[in-house]
């Protein structure tokens, strides 16, 4: 019986610390999931959602077969926080003999820029859409979009 009070105690003691009712225990608070400096993004990725900090860049790459006339491009990026860094590169096939008409892959280097940037602490929201559509079609809707959002701290 007195074994199983000892236990009883214990087990209670033992909880007590672990909600901080210690002397000296302090609350302890869960840190927040840092911001990522660099996201890379492919074709599974559509739709996601990526947070990144200050000055990061998210890196997207897209299949792309431009031997049949289609191509990626940017089809909104509404926010000045995040800008498209140069002209996407096209990567062909990683082979060691290439296929002709065989596909590869668009590659966009997108980067935080800072600019208009909400109040310290409010994250800006910046929604991307990128069309693969025929460049010598401008009226036919894309074949396919690849959408992702950057929240950015």
């Amino acid at each position: 019986m007195r074994l199983a009070l000892t236990v009883v105690v214990a087990a209670a003691l033992a909880a007590a610390m672990a909600c901080g009712g210690g002397k000296g225990a302090a609350p302890t608070a869960t840190p927040a999931a840092p911001y990522s400096d660099k996201v890379q993004l492919t074709d599974s990725d559509n739709g996601k959602a990526v947070q990144l900090a200050l000055g990061g860049q998210v890196i997207v790459t897209l299949e792309s077969n431009p031997s049949t006339g289609f191509s990626w491009s940017v089809a909104s990026l509404a926010g000045p926080e995040l800008e498209l860094a140069g002209e996407p590169r096209y990567e062909p096939p990683a082979s060691t003999t290439p296929l002709a008409g065989a596909a590869g892959a668009q590659v966009f280097t997108f980067r935080i820029t800072g600019t208009g940037m909400p109040p310290a602490g409010t994250p800006a929201v910046v929604q991307v859409a990128i069309d693969y559509k025929r460049s010598f079609e401008p009226n036919t809707p894309p074949d396919r979009t690849f959408h992702f959002t950057v929240e950015i701290r």
